[in-house]
């Protein structure tokens, strides 16, 4: 009997660690590290162009680390904006993979156009990303990467990324001192006016000074 013993300790021994493995999820199988959906520094995006679904495009180009718009128009940038997005791209997490070199993405509400985003890099690479329907869990959307995969996002990430034109405009308004403006020249789609300044006294003072509108006198509370 006594030869048994080690063979019994030896079994007790494995059983307990089998048992304490079982419970630290030693054995069960680590989930694969979620993908980023671009894998870029703000350094090497040279420009992106944003496509809604309403067909209406926004393309922003760096040059020299500075940023300007190059579609619809070029209007003065909100620099907090353009960091808010770019930081947005980067930090996008890829679902597991639906479908690998897809033939017919409409099946997925995929557009070749529309909600889409192109990044062109440093290196000549042009990156597109198609967004499509929800998926049936409510909680990410497909999106076609490059033409070669449907994965998917969360959905609560689209609203950061699918921007127009407007939401990157810088709508500060305008400041000035009016003591030292000279003029404003209005040039719109239904009406142009020119208000002109004729100086004041050296006062310092707004009330003092003379205006005119299209040549003609104002009072001073409505130039101002």
């Amino acid at each position: 009997m006594r030869k048994w013993i080690p063979t019994v300790l030896l079994l007790v021994v494995l059983g307990a660690g089998m048992i304490y493995a079982k419970s630290q999820n030693f054995f069960r199988e680590q989930a694969p590290a979620a993908r980023q959906l671009v894998q870029l520094t703000q350094g090497d995006i040279t420009s992106f162009a944003i496509t809604g679904k309403d067909g209406k495009s926004v393309e922003l180009e760096q040059h020299d680390g500075q940023w300007s718009m190059s579609k619809p128009r070029t209007y003065p940038l909100n620099q907090y904006t353009i960091d808010n997005w770019l930081a947005a791209i980067q930090n996008v997490k890829l679902g597991e993979v639906v479908e690998s070199s897809p033939t017919d993405v409409a099946k997925y509400g995929i557009s070749a156009t529309n909600d889409q985003i192109e990044i062109k890099t440093k290196k000549g690479d042009v990156r597109t990303f198609a967004f499509g329907e929800t998926l049936p869990s409510g909680e990410a959307v497909y999106v076609l990467s490059d033409k070669k995969e449907i994965a998917s996002v969360p959905i609560d990430t689209l609203s950061g990324l699918l921007l127009g034109a407007d939401d990157f405009i810088d709508t500060t308004p305008f400041d000035w001192d009016d003591t030292k403006l000279s003029g404003i020249e209005w040039e719109g789609q239904n009406a142009s006016w020119m208000l002109k300044s004729s100086g004041n006294s050296g006062t310092g003072d707004s009330a003092s000074t003379s205006w005119t509108l299209n040549g003609k006198s104002v009072a001073s509370d409505t130039a101002t």
